[in-house]
Formats: structure tokens, C-alpha cells, sequence
């Protein structure tokens, strides 16, 4: 009688073990679904969540049983202030100007990314091959919007970029992830296979970022990427160097046009004093889009002076923006960091940077061990902490990281696998 217990305890555990394994595996395999797809659509990618919270609870279960409920939130050295940014946003909720609407911003937005963080950094704790399947499926979704890009560019000669493969997708915000992340895991000093995709990457997405033509993505991604190759590899430093010289002379003429006004926001600024007025700006387009920048920025000042300590609510810019005299109605105020002030006050941009503090101290450090050892986890973690150093450069002049679901979640994807030391020396 004890042997048949024994043997169906030993059936039991098996099957355990077998179905924990098909579950990791097909969570595993749903983040590298939402990787590669999700960039192309917005259902897709809540669809994807979803499996992926189905994936990490039914695993949770049949791994630690009632106890369950101890590891759905793995720990990780940004605990701590995501919990208080959620809390700053709930209390902004309730004190919010229109509650209603900033509860379903909370629980559609804010809490959806933390679990997603959490569900990602569980996943790739439990191995370096979970790791680095999701790693692959980031350098792919490279290969494709580079390839993609090109082929609408030579398809369609559109005067600005901004689909792949006939797909329209956020360019500005994939780019600063993707080129990036490319350009460290080619310059890793190991691993010849990621070495040669990470050059295909970026020989792919350099004309894709130029055809783009967006101003704040030129400026936030070449210096750095420039700044990278400098410490890093003088040799490709100089070669970078002379592409970037070398590329006006293959723009056409409306990327020459916003090239040139790069730098000319302080006079084409001190134009629009000397020119517009308040009933009749000028209408000069560099002029025009400051016009509407500065509107923004006094409405989200205007809401955090009513409510400066925990704001007017989540979401409540878009309710409470009136444009001034020709502009254009916005919901984002195109600089995330005023949208967070004037949405959960200086409470809520104090929390955020806590979060964001906390994982640029990690990346810094990483990045000088790359610098120094050069290993191929360390690579992928400079890759990954350089791309979102470089998104946090771009959101002073977009919105996008609290902002939607696709987009944002990939922020926070990032950022759960650059803090990921658990991987480090596993098999």
C-alpha cells in the first residue's frame, strides 16, 4: 500500500513538473508574441496580456499550490516605488476632478503596466533561456521594422515615414527602443551570431530613422548612440561619425528642411514673439508646432497651480485642455513629465522619478561593467538600459510611456529585463 502511494505521488508530481513546463513555455511564448506583434496592434496586445496574466497565475498555482498567491509578485529592487506610484495615482484618483474617469485610466493603464512588469521579470528570473528568447524576439522585431520601413519607404516614397509593411506603428517610440538595444548587442565583444544581427539592425534602421524625420528622435538617439560608440569602440565611434556627416547629402529635400531647424528653436521662438500674436500666430511650421507646444505646456501648468499636489486626475489633461486661439485640440501635452504633473501632481512626478531613478542607477552600473568584462548578459543589459534612457529623452517632447497600452507596456518590458540580475551565470 505505501509503494502505490508512492508511485501516485511520484505520478502526480510528474505531471506537475510537466504542465509548470508547458505553461513557462507558453508564457514565454506569448511575450515574444507581444514583442513581435503587438507594436502593429492595439487589440493585440491586450489580448497578449491577458494570456500572459492567465499564463503566470495557472503556473503560480500548479507550482507552489495554495500558496500561490506568495510568488504572482516576483521581487525586484523596484517594488518599493512602484508601490508608491500606485499609490500616489489611487489617491489621485479619488481626489481627482472627475473620478470615474481617472479610476479606469488607473486600472486600465497604470496597474495593467506594473503586472505586466512583474509577469515578464518572474518569467525571466526563472531562466537565462527565457531571457534570451525574449531578447531574440526584440532583435526581430528589429529585423522587421527595418526591413519594413525600407519597403514602404522605396513602396510608397511617402515625404515622412511612419509605417512597415503598410502597417502604421509609433516609428518615433521603436526606433529609440530598437536601435539602440542593436547597437550595444553589436558592439558586445562575445557572441559573433548577435554581433553580425545587431549590425544588420542597425544598417536596416539608420534609413529607416532618417526617412522618419522626426526632430526629437534625431536628437536624443544619434548623440547618444554616438556617445556609446565613443566609449565603447573608438573605430566604430568615427565610422558612425562619418555616416552622419555623410547623410544630408542623401536627404531629400523636406529631411535637409527639418535638419536645418534642429537647433532653431530659440530663434524661431523669439520669431513667433516678435511676429504672432495671441488671435493670429505666425504660420511658419517650425513657428506653428512651437505655438502649439508652449499652448500645451501653459495648459498642463495651468491644471498643476489648481491641484498641485496630487493633480487633476489620470487622464484628465485630454478633459480639461481648451487650446488657445489657433491651436489644435491635443489629449497629450506632448512632454510626459508635465502630463504627470498636471494629471497627479508633484507627488506623482516625485514617485515616477523614484521609479526611474532606481533603474538608472542599476543601468550606469551595468553599463560600466559592459564597458569593462564586455559579456554578452551584461551587453544586453547596457542594450536595454540605453534604450530606455533614450525613450525617457524622447518622452521631453512626446508622451508615450503612461500613455495607451502597446507602446507603454514595451517601456515597461524593457525595463523589467534591464534590472534582471537573476539571469546572470545561469544555464
Amino acid at each position: 500500500m505505501t509503494g502505490f502511494f508512492r508511485s501516485a505521488c511520484d505520478f502526480f508530481l510528474e505531471k506537475r513538473i510537466v504542465l509548470a513546463g508547458f505553461l513557462e513555455k507558453a508564457l514565454v511564448l506569448n511575450i515574444c508574441s507581444f514583442v513581435l506583434f503587438s507594436p502593429f496592434s492595439a487589440v493585440f496586445s491586450k489580448i497578449s496580456f491577458f494570456w500572459s496574466s492567465l499564463f503566470w497565475i495557472s503556473l503560480n498555482i500548479v507550482q507552489y499550490r495554495s500558496k500561490f498567491y506568495r510568488y504572482l509578485i516576483p521581487s525586484t529592487t523596484l517594488n518599493k516605488s512602484l508601490a508608491v506610484f500606485l499609490a500616489v495615482a489611487l489617491a489621485s484618483v479619488l481626489f481627482s476632478v472627475d473620478p470615474y474617469h481617472s479610476q479606469k485610466i488607473f486600472f486600465q493603464r497604470y496597474l495593467f503596466y506594473v503586472i505586466f512588469f512583474w509577469i515578464t521579470y518572474g518569467v525571466t528570473s526563472r531562466s537565462r533561456q527565457n531571457f534570451l528568447y525574449l531578447t531574440f524576439s526584440i532583435l526581430a522585431l528589429a529585423t522587421i521594422v527595418g526591413a519594413g520601413g525600407l519597403f514602404d519607404h522605396f513602396r510608397l516614397a511617402p515625404e515622412r515615414l511612419f509605417s512597415v509593411f503598410g502597417q502604421q506603428i509609433n516609428l518615433a517610440v521603436y526606433l529609440c527602443f530598437l536601435f539602440p538595444f542593436s547597437l550595444v548587442v553589436f558592439l558586445n565583444q562575445e557572441k559573433k551570431f548577435f554581433k553580425l544581427w545587431g549590425l544588420v539592425n542597425i544598417v536596416l534602421l539608420y534609413p529607416v530613422l532618417v526617412f522618419h524625420a522626426s526632430r526629437t528622435v534625431w536628437i536624443v538617439i544619434i548623440p547618444v548612440a554616438l556617445l556609446i560608440c565613443f566609449l565603447k569602440d573608438r573605430r566604430s565611434f568615427f565610422f558612425f561619425l562619418a555616416v552622419v556627416i555623410a547623410t544630408p547629402a542623401f536627404m531629400s529635400s523636406l529631411q535637409k528642411e527639418r535638419a536645418k531647424t534642429v537647433l532653431d528653436v530659440f530663434p524661431a521662438l523669439a520669431s513667433y514673439e516678435s511676429q504672432g500674436t495671441a488671435d493670429q500666430p505666425a504660420v511658419h511650421p517650425r513657428i506653428e508646432s512651437l505655438h502649439q507646444r508652449i499652448d500645451l505646456a501653459n495648459s498642463a501648468f495651468a491644471m498643476f497651480k489648481k491641484q498641485p499636489l496630487l493633480g487633476a486626475g489620470p487622464g484628465m489633461f485630454e478633459k480639461l485642455h481648451k487650446p488657445g486661439p489657433g491651436c489644435d485640440p491635443h489629449i497629450h501635452t506632448h512632454v510626459i513629465y508635465l502630463e504627470i504633473l498636471s494629471e497627479m501632481g508633484l507627488a506623482g512626478l516625485l514617485a515616477f522619478f523614484m521609479i526611474i531613478t532606481m533603474f538608472l542607477k542599476k543601468f550606469f552600473n551595468d553599463f560600466l561593467s559592459w564597458l569593462r568584462k564586455g559579456s554578452l548578459e551584461y551587453s544586453i543589459f547596457a542594450g536595454l538600459g540605453s534604450a530606455i534612457f533614450i525613450v525617457l529623452l524622447c518622452n521631453l517632447g512626446i508622451s508615450s510611456i503612461l500613455v495607451g497600452f502597446q507602446d507603454a507596456a514595451m517601456f515597461w518590458l524593457f525595463m523589467a529585463m534591464g534590472i534582471n540580475e537573476k539571469v546572470l551565470g545561469r544555464e
